[in-house]
């Protein structure tokens, strides 16, 4: 039957068309309200703009129809029909009913679904970006895979729907039901939920977690097996077997997380952050997509490394708590920030390591070499250097408070010396010409001490007790002296440029002797200099009188005595310290 005897009949007032083969006839904007089209054949069709409203369709072939514009309106049927791969943009079907529909790969794109009935229909691939399926019935229905960005299931019925690998970022899911749902590895990012939505726990914290961020949060033995968290913010959260086999956790930010004992078989953690990321016990297998300086730091960490060749390895950042790396080669490896804490590195080869910043707080290193190390800015808190051999290292800025030496250990003298004074202090010393520049000794004593001519460039002297110590000609340019006690100590001709005295107690008073070369930070100091120097000049002035360190520059020394590379998960209980 082709189109125009399909209009003659209808508009003679047959309605009934049951099992016609209407193959790629051309009805377009045709009215056909109410026909009755059961298991006809419409495949090809043209039906774009067409009113087909209270149509019955059903188990008709609609397989790649134009059916752009058409109106199927007003309880049209259309359960079992087959609309696979037909074009819907933009038509209205509100209030159509679609049970076992097959829309398989469908365009639905702006097509408004308001109140449909799509029980257990088929949508495999459909494109439903940004559609309006408010009060829509989908219970049961096949949704793998399909685009729902942006799309308004507001009230919608989604119960035990199969939305494996569905698209839902941006949805508006506020009291949709959405109980019994598989949403492994769908995403939802800015998805809108409220307290009136139907959702399971896991997908719940899957949302949360994506939308806004699950840091630090306790999410131990959850169950989150084929999510995806990709690009999730899962900073120092508490994963602690937790199964996440199969999760998409691409580009998500995991530093500091606690992931011990985690299953992450099969997991794509591809461009993912697991700076200072705990993995001990974590179960990985050869599917588990991971970047290799990560990889192994977990092989590490779970199975220990002892006597192993880790030569010019990037290690960076890694979380090594209580690593087994005794006897292990790491020389001209990349340590820095890495978190070392408790490691066993007895015996190890650390010569021209990199490890700035990085967390060795009771570590062993006895009979380490560490030869022309950085150590710049580490925290030896309570390592153990019995025998180590620190010749030629850089410990500038490093935190050396209770770290145990012996005569056997080779120190060069400048740091054996910033040793004994954070770790004994030195009231009343003869310091006098001694080179303490970028020394970390927040905290130490060093009342009346003398400092007279001493290098303390970049030193940091945070809460130091310095009352009465002579400091003539000292030079403390870019010093930390936060907090410090200044209370009666000798400054003159001391170089403060650049210094910190944000909350120290200064010299009761000022004589003529004691004359600070630098910035004269007095009311009328500040006046005469406002008349002397240009705009330019008063803007370095400003930064002077704030006296604030530069971020970017690595020589100045941090704020607190103690720095925060320790600081996220470790393992070790350093709170106390």
């Amino acid at each position: 039957m082709d189109e125009q005897e399909l209009i003659r009949r209808y508009q003679a007032g047959e309605h009934d068309f049951s099992k016609s083969d209407l193959r790629g006839v051309d009805l377009r904007g045709t009215d056909l309200n109410k026909i009755f089209l059961f298991k006809a054949s419409l495949r090809g069709a043209d039906l774009s703009q067409a009113n087909l409203n209270k149509a019955n369709l059903f188990e008709t072939d609609l397989r790649q129809a134009d059916l752009r514009g058409v109106k199927l309106r007003q309880g049209a049927v259309l359960s079992r029909a087959d609309l696979s791969k037909a074009d819907l943009s933009g038509a209205d079907l509100s209030g159509a009913g679609l049970y076992e529909t097959d829309l398989r790969g469908t365009d639905l794109n702006r097509t408004f679904l308001f109140n449909v009935y799509m029980r257990k229909a088929d949508l495999r691939g459909a494109d439903l970006y940004k559609v309006n399926l408010s009060e829509a019935i989908l219970r049961g229905a096949n949704l793998r895979g399909t685009s729902l960005s942006g799309a308004n299931l507001r009230g919608a019925n989604l119960r035990g729907a199969d939305l494996r690998g569905a698209d839902l970022g941006g949805a508006n899911l506020r009291g949709a039901d959405l109980r019994k749902v598989n949403l492994s590895s769908a995403y939802l990012g800015g998805a809108i939920l409220d307290e009136a939505a139907q959702l399971d726990e896991r997908y719940r914290l899957v949302l949360e977690a994506i939308t806004h961020g699950s840091p630090a949060r306790n999410l131990s033995g959850v169950d989150l097996r084929e999510a995806d968290l990709r690009g999730a913010n899962l900073k120092k959260a508490n994963l602690r077997g937790a199964d996440l086999r199969g999760a998409n956790l691409r580009q998500a930010s995991l530093d500091g997380a606690d992931l011990g004992g985690v299953n992450l078989s099969g997991a794509d953690l591809r461009r993912a952050s697991l700076n200072n990321t705990y993995l001990a016990g974590a179960i990985l297998d050869e599917v588990t997509q991971l970047n290799e300086r990560y990889r192994l730091a977990w092989e590490i960490i779970t199975h220990g490394a002892p006597a192993r060749d880790l030569s010019g390895v990037d290690l960076r950042r890694a979380n090594l708590t209580g690593a087994d790396l005794e006897r292990a080669n790491l020389s001209g490896a990349n340590l820095q920030g890495t978190n070392l804490a408790g490691a066993n590195l007895e015996g190890a080869n650390l010569n021209g390591a990199g490890l700035k910043n990085t967390c060795l707080f009771g570590a062993n290193l006895e009979g380490a070499n560490l030869r022309e190390a950085n150590l710049a800015g580490a925290d030896l808190e309570g390592a153990n250097l019995r025998g180590a051999d620190l010749r030629r290292a850089n410990q500038s800025s490093a935190y050396l408070v209770g770290a145990v030496l012996d005569e056997t250990t080779q120190l060069d003298e400048r740091y054996r010396l910033v040793w004994e004074i954070a770790a004994h202090g030195a009231p009343a010393r003869d310091l006098s010409g001694a080179d303490l520049r970028q020394a970390n000794l927040g905290g130490a004593d060093l009342e009346r001490a003398n400092l007279s001519r001493a290098n303390l460039r970049g030193a940091n002297l945070n809460g130091a007790d310095l009352s009465g110590a002579e400091l003539s000609g000292s030079n403390l340019r870019w010093a930390n002296l936060s907090g410090a006690n200044l209370s009666g100590a000798s400054l003159n001709r001391a170089k403060l440029w650049g210094a910190d005295l944000n909350g120290a107690i200064m010299p009761d008073k000022e004589s003529k002797e004691n004359q600070i070369i630098g910035p004269d930070l007095s009311k009328h100091g500040l006046k005469r200099l406002f008349f002397k120097l240009n705009k330019r000049l008063l803007r370095a002035l400003s930064r002077l009188v704030h006296a604030r360190l530069p971020r970017s520059a690595t020589l100045r020394v941090a704020e607190n005595s103690r720095r925060d590379n320790c600081s996220g998960y470790s393992g070790l209980d350093t709170e106390s310290h």
